[in-house]
């Protein structure tokens, strides 16, 4: 054999499986394409699985073996691939089947685009109990190839079973990360498209077969937190260029095609990148770019990014994720440089849950959100009960430098703040960190889940202010001069002060209980905040829509969902 390798090496992963594994070999052996070789990685199987890898093996020398320590199928695969002598990578699943052309359709294609190195295929679901063959759905809408890793970020739509990949392709991406037991194949489509786009075969040429002991019927959450846990990594790494590598940004329809897909994907609160809780990375990715390519791109399209960011931070104002994108939508506006630091998703998890606890929504969620967290990122939670929670507020932090020494780069304190904000966050809160008089210029840095905006001076902070949104407390870490804080609880506290005991701080410090005054005071100010955005949309024509309407509509909206936000932290005269 290594005198005339095969043309496929099928990668076969099984543990425990051992009623259904000889099916899935059969099907192996039923292939009308000949030259393959069948890689069985037993990831220690404690029933008959090695008997029938025996048997099997004894059947027919093309079937070659490897027992390992339990890892889960991310381990059994990396296995499998290195041990592949085949050209041409495929996977096959232990419960699941190969139609009888499945390798001989991929040879086909493979003559017919020599330069593509990804192929993947349509499915058919096969129901264990009734034994029914049903011609299913792919989970979600095949995009056109340019739109392929955008549309990924929204949701999985390449089965493993189907997948047909180029070996020395394969190992230039690298090995699927085992940490993911239950998302390591959606990690792995993620990085190879960025480099081999993905080729679509219209044929049902594998049979995935739906029973109870699948690991997904088990824990089917997990898998929508491991793919968010790949999807933040991912963006964390990746600027938007990488994630549109076939679009010509020379052509301005290709790049708002580009920026508008992205948008798309960053407004749907259901994309596989929120399963873990609201994040702004893609968001910011969308504004880098932008900000890094205003010389080349035409003023009227960065005007109707401006003008998306405004409308959707206006008519989600109190979703989960309107923070995000009320901040966006001043950022979207401003000449301004953006950094994006790596954000650990186990943090964005840690405060999803938090929040999830405090406004008692989806108790099974928290369940399962709780037992991913501990049984896959080994954090453990202390148990939270109703006189333990602080009701998430949204926070300002504001910094100001002294006589220009504090440097965002270099300085520690600024380490201190950043470690203080992110404990904020940690614990369910939304927070902003504004920092003024450091820098001459607009910065945004994305660190740790935080948000921090360095703006050049006070007089561009008091003219800002309003267009972040309504704020439940404005913290000053330092003096408060000339900043125009009236419709806000304030806590003015030294920057020592605020940073001793900071964990003590964040359960405590902000446990604050909110008068009918600052009620009345914070719907006077969401009022004009949310007028002056109407007037926005209205003057860049991004809504088409009478001003009474929209006014009188605001201003019952904005009255019920803030009346009801500030019941449910309680409040005294």
């Amino acid at each position: 054999m290594s005198h005339n390798p095969p043309f496929f090496s099928v990668l076969i992963p099984t543990y425990n499986q051992a009623q259904f594994l000889g099916a899935a070999l059969d099907s192996l052996l039923n292939q009308t394409f000949s030259n393959w070789e069948g890689i069985i990685i037993n990831d220690g199987s404690t029933d008959d699985t090695k008997a029938i890898i025996d048997a099997y093996c004894h059947k027919d020398k093309r079937f070659r073996t490897f027992h390992k320590e339990n890892g889960g199928t991310g381990s059994a695969l990396n296995v499998g691939l290195s041990m592949a002598w085949g050209e041409w990578i495929c996977w096959l699943s232990s419960d699941d089947l190969f139609e009888s052309y499945k390798l001989i359709t991929h040879f086909q294609w493979i003559q017919k685009e020599p330069d593509c190195s990804f192929f993947f295929t349509h499915f058919r679901d096969l129901d264990d109990k009734s034994g029914k063959i049903i011609d299913s759905e792919h989970w979600h809408p095949l995009p056109d190839k340019p739109f392929q890793i955008i549309e990924m970020l929204r949701g999985n739509f390449v089965s493993g079973n189907s997948v047909c990949i180029n070996r020395i392709a394969w190992k230039k991406v690298g090995l699927f990360n085992e940490s993911l037991r239950y998302g390591q194949d959606y990690d792995m489509w993620l990085r190879l498209m960025v480099i081999y786009p993905a080729s679509y075969i219209p044929v049902r040429t594998c049979i995935s077969r739906q029973h109870l002991h699948q690991d997904g019927k088990r824990f089917p959450q997990a898998m929508y937190y491991d793919s968010a846990k790949a999807a933040i990594q991912f963006l964390n790494i990746h600027t938007l260029s990488n994630i549109f590598p076939l679009i010509d940004l020379n052509d301005p329809k290709l790049t708002w095609n580009m920026l508008s897909q992205a948008l798309n994907v960053a407004e749907d609160k259901r994309a596989f990148i929120y399963a873990l809780g609201a994040h702004p990375l893609l968001v910011l990715r969308v504004l880098e770019w932008v900000c890094l390519n205003s010389a080349i791109i035409e003023q009227n399209i960065h005007q109707q990014i401006v003008n998306r960011m405004l409308t959707f931070s206006y008519l989600n104002r109190y979703k989960d994720f309107s923070f995000i994108w009320n901040i966006s939508s001043v950022i979207a506006s401003l000449d301004i440089s953006i950094k994006i630091d790596s954000t650990e998703p186990v943090n964005i998890a840690e405060a999803y849950y938090r929040r999830r606890h405090v406004f008692r929504s989806q108790p099974h969620e928290k369940v399962v959100l709780r037992r991913w967290l501990e049984k896959f990122e080994e954090l453990q939670l202390e148990e939270i009960t109703a006189t333990s929670i602080n009701t998430p507020k949204d926070i300002l932090l504001v910094v100001q430098s002294q006589d220009n020494k504090l440097d965002i780069n270099e300085n520690a304190i600024f380490d201190r703040i950043f470690e203080f904000a992110k404990t904020l966050q940690l614990f369910g809160n939304n927070v902003l960190l504004l920092v003024y008089g450091v820098n001459d210029s607009f910065l945004l840095v994305y660190q740790s889940n935080v948000i921090m905006v360095s703006l050049p001076n006070n007089s561009e902070l008091n003219r800002l202010l309003p267009e972040f949104g309504v704020f439940d407390i404005a913290v000053i870490l330092g003096e408060n001069k000339g900043l125009n804080f009236s419709c806000l609880y304030q806590q003015q506290l030294t920057i020592s002060k605020a940073l001793d005991n900071v964990e003590d701080k964040a359960l405590r410090i902000f446990d604050t209980k909110t008068s009918y005054t600052h009620l009345f005071a914070s719907w006077l100010c969401g009022s004009y905040i949310h007028l002056s955005k109407i007037i926005r949309l209205i003057r860049n024509d991004s809504l088409v829509i009478s001003f009474i309407p929209l006014l009188l509509y605001h201003i019952v909206r904005h009255s019920v969902v803030i009346i009801y936000r500030k019941i449910q932290s309680g409040f005294h005269v």
